[in-house]
């Protein structure tokens, strides 16, 4: 019930009349309150009592201290030779309790002796399945679990497993499930599946635990040691990939904290950052932010120069690049970079923020700006792991991305090298390859690219657009080496893939390398079958789309009319191709101001689709909806609205009328 004052009234009552071991109670709620000086006396009288009742020789020093140099082993063992069979038990209970002191004072090593000593006296008494047994287990396992970080005990976590495994079967038979031995045993017991990598049982066993507390008390009754078990749960969750699950278990863990120890203690500021970072992995970006900055609060009121304020700095330096707002994104590494160096942080800490304003200041196309904290990253990197370290390697292919982007091919091939003696991986291979493909070395570039491609064939889909450059730069080898059927396949497969990944957010660069594939590959086929071919013409259809998208409209006027001219060849005046490029370059022409122009275009198109999909088709519809923006432009209102109005008729006819495409003529109509 946390009504420490009248728990403490009852203890020190049992004290007085002799309780001694109840001294031990009385330390542990001094502890919890974070009375430590209180809890510090309390648990000397606890060691000095135990020491008492095994009557182990009474000293001037501390026992505490004096405990550090003794074989307790060796003074249990006289004790035990010099006890009647009839106290033995009465022996291995002082033992017992003297560990639990032990433990308490964190002297592990002399407790864990304790309970292993004490537990073989109650294996003679008691059996294999008395509930003192599992008691002794479970220590034992905890005292090993607690200890598996130090070197001499990192390979002991097999035993406190066997160990809580075999106390969790004995409470099993004594105890109902909710019982909250059996729920510290659980919790005992997934920690060490965790340390262990045995994730699926760790979850299992800590969601046991939280499960079993919950049914005993219920959640407005937790403890601050069950925020630490969903903490725990929360990092399986989210290792196992349960976003969603994790988030949830986080959060539980974030409320107990807050009753606690308050909105704004550091913890929670701790346990905020740990959401934000899971929601920025789950996509939510917005919430994931606010969280950052919640945790930034409250970890700059115990600190603002701390390292954790970097880690939450950093972390939203990351998460603004990826929302695009780079200037944002800059403003938070460079706060993060301050801080690490003011507090002395380690040159890799320090290149890692140093390489991520590199790639910032790259997105943004400060080329300049980018290759000098790059250089700066890679120097500190140097320093600290030395030349040839693997880590070292991302700074070379940073470096030398900038190189490239600024056309110094020869520095970037010196940095690529460079990156791919330290990790012969895909993307090393792939920017060294695209590099010599620039400076016309296409042997030693097809060799690159070719090992990169079947690296990333078995790690990523075929959808991948690292795939489509690697073929895009294939395509142009192939080319030089006038081999033009395996260029055309290679450019087609790349523009697949950039035709399927392109977005209303696609960058300049995805257009410039989308416009080199359509360009590469009507080369191959006008190469293979002459600029009358239908493949020819498809191709530059799609170029006239992509110019359209890009408001190059002249551009796209001219790839259109050169389609045209080869579909009207090959399929006749009255196709639906001839149909589909009229309409597309009706609306380049509505766009460049040719709005008399783009009405002949649309009436040819109209006349073409009537007769192939009939009157009521949806393409029909589309004809009209531009015949009107047409006749509105050369501002023949009445004939824009009836041409509007025969639109939303065959839409309403085929969509119901309430879509949105319905919606945008009703507004150009002025409704």
């Amino acid at each position: 019930r946390r009504d420490f004052e009248n728990a403490l009234d009852c203890f020190s009552s049992c004290v007085s009349h002799g309780n001694f071991k109840l001294q031990r109670e009385i330390a542990v709620i001094y502890q919890f309150r974070g009375e430590q000086e209180k809890a510090n006396e309390m648990f000397f009288k606890a060691t000095l009592h135990a020491w008492e009742q095994l009557g182990f020789p009474k000293s001037k020093e501390d026992p505490r201290k004096e405990m550090e140099s003794m074989d307790i082993t060796l003074m249990l063992d006289k004790r035990k030779e010099a006890t009647d069979d009839k106290d033995m038990l009465h022996l291995g209970q002082n033992i017992m309790f003297l560990g639990s002191v032990l433990i308490n004072l964190e002297h592990f090593d002399k407790a864990l002796e304790c309970y292993r000593f004490s537990n073989i006296i109650f294996q003679a008494r008691y059996g294999p399945d008395h509930l003192t047994i599992a008691e002794n287990l479970h220590q034992c396992g905890f005292i090993l679990e607690t200890l598996s970080g130090s070197p001499s005990y990192q390979n002991q976590l097999d035993e406190a497993h066997d160990l809580l495994t075999e106390a969790l079967r004995i409470r099993k038979l004594h105890l109902v499930e909710s019982h909250p031995d059996l729920e510290e045993t659980m919790l005992c017991l997934g920690r060490v599946h965790h340390k262990l990598g045995h994730r699926r049982n760790a979850l299992n066993f800590l969601t046991g635990a939280v499960r079993a507390r919950d049914a005993r008390l219920g959640r407005r009754n937790a403890r601050l040691d069950d925020a630490d078990a969903l903490l725990q749960v929360g990092q399986l969750q989210q290792q196992s990939g349960n976003l969603r699950q994790s988030l949830s278990s986080f959060e539980d863990c974030l409320h107990i904290r807050q009753e606690f120890l308050g909105q704004d203690h550091p913890s929670c500021g701790e346990l905020l950052f740990f959401i934000g970072n899971l929601l920025r992995e789950a996509g939510d970006l917005d919430l994931a932010q606010e969280r950052f900055q919640e945790s930034l609060i409250i970890l700059e009121k115990t600190c603002a120069d701390s390292d954790e304020v970097a880690d939450v700095l950093f972390s939203l330096g990351v998460l603004h690049t990826e929302q695009k707002k780079y200037s944002e994104a800059l403003d938070a590494y460079v706060r993060s970079l301050h801080i690490r160096r003011s507090r002395g942080a380690s040159n890799i800490t320090i290149a890692e923020i140093l390489n991520n304003i590199g790639l910032t200041y790259f997105e943004t196309k400060e080329y300049k700006k980018a290759q000098i904290y790059h250089t700066e990253a890679l120097e500190a990197l140097t320093q600290e792991v030395g030349e040839t370290h693997v880590d070292v390697a991302f700074c070379w292919h940073s470096l030398g991305s900038v190189h490239l982007e600024l056309c110094e091919y020869m520095d970037a091939l010196s940095c690529f090298q460079n990156a791919v003696q330290l990790e012969r991986t895909d993307y090393t291979l792939q920017s060294l390859g695209m590099c010599l493909v620039h400076l016309n070395d296409n042997e030693n570039a097809f060799v690159c690219l070719d090992e990169s491609l079947r690296m990333k064939k078995l790690d990523t889909n075929d959808a991948d657009d690292d795939v489509a450059e690697i073929q895009r730069h294939l395509g142009i080898i192939w080319t030089r080496r006038r081999k033009y059927e395996d260029a055309l396949k290679c450019f087609e497969h790349a523009l697949k893939i950039k035709t399927l990944n392109q977005t209303c957010e696609s960058s300049d660069n995805d257009y410039k390398h989308l416009m080199s594939c359509l360009d590469g590959a009507l080369e191959a086929v006008s190469e293979l079958y002459g600029n009358q071919h239908l493949n020819y013409a498809k191709l530059l259809h799609q170029k006239g789309n992509l110019h359209g998208a890009k408001k190059e409209h002249s551009l796209a006027i001219e790839a259109y009319v050169e389609t045209l001219r080869v579909y009207k060849t090959e399929y006749g005046d009255s196709h639906l191709s001839v149909a589909n490029t009229l309409f597309n370059l009706g609306v380049s022409l509505n766009e460049k101001g040719s709005p008399e122009k783009a009405i002949r275009c649309f009436t040819k198109a109209l006349r073409i689709t009537k007769s192939r999909l009939g009157n009521d088709h949806l393409d029909v519809a589309d004809t009209y909806d531009q015949l009107g923006t047409s006749n509105k432009l050369i501002l023949n209102y009445e004939e824009a609205i009836s041409y509007f109005e025969k639109a939303l008729q065959v839409r309403k006819q085929a969509m119901g009328g309430n879509d949105l495409k319905s919606s945008a003529i009703m507004h150009e109509m002025g409704k």
